[in-house]
């Protein structure tokens, strides 16, 4: 839980004056959290997070063939309006309701495990042959990255689209990498 997070949360609590002793620790907890180092070393296998490159996601199938993603790189993404989008299965996302989302292809050598990591809130789809393929796994980014969720794909061989939906925000950074 962050710093934010925990603040809100005492907050609660102390208006309804629950447990005023429990609220005064998170307060205190929140207020004296220490801020994340300037530049903190990544962990191993999120090194290549810390300089992606600039893209802008497809809004339509055809444009995936343009708009892709290296593996093991990481990408800040533009997001068109979510409204103009044409994605190739329904996104799954119930909670995502921000106002952008895309699409990006992805080419995937071998059949393996892989993870997608991504800066902020959105839902991820991972389609294959116009099948929405089930996630594996989904984690929290260590602390200090900017990784907010990783979240692990069982993929085959082949050509994939990573689907975006619901973000609150026009740009995401993404990474996806084979899981160690």
């Amino acid at each position: 839980m962050d710093a934010a997070s925990l603040a809100s949360y005492a907050s609660r609590i102390m208006k309804h004056r629950l447990f005023p002793a429990v609220a005064a620790l998170l307060a205190f907890g929140a207020a004296h959290a220490a801020p994340c180092p300037r530049d903190a070393p990544l962990p191993s296998g999120f090194e290549r997070w810390a300089h992606p490159g600039l893209g802008v996601a497809a809004w339509q199938e055809s444009g995936t063939y343009q708009a892709t993603l290296p593996l093991g790189r990481a990408m800040t993404l533009h997001l068109p309006d979510i409204g103009t989008v044409h994605f190739i299965v329904p996104p799954g996302g119930k909670g995502s309701h921000g106002p952008y989302g895309g699409m990006i292809g992805i080419d995937v050598p071998s059949g393996a495990t892989y993870r997608v990591m991504l800066s902020g809130r959105a839902w991820i789809d991972m389609v294959q042959d116009r099948a929405d393929l089930p996630s594996s796994a989904h984690q929290h980014g260590p602390d200090c990255t900017g990784i907010a969720k990783i979240v692990s794909f069982p993929l085959h061989a082949g050509w994939h689209v990573l689907q975006i939906s619901g973000a609150p925000d026009p740009t995401i950074t993404v990474m996806m990498s084979a899981t160690p």
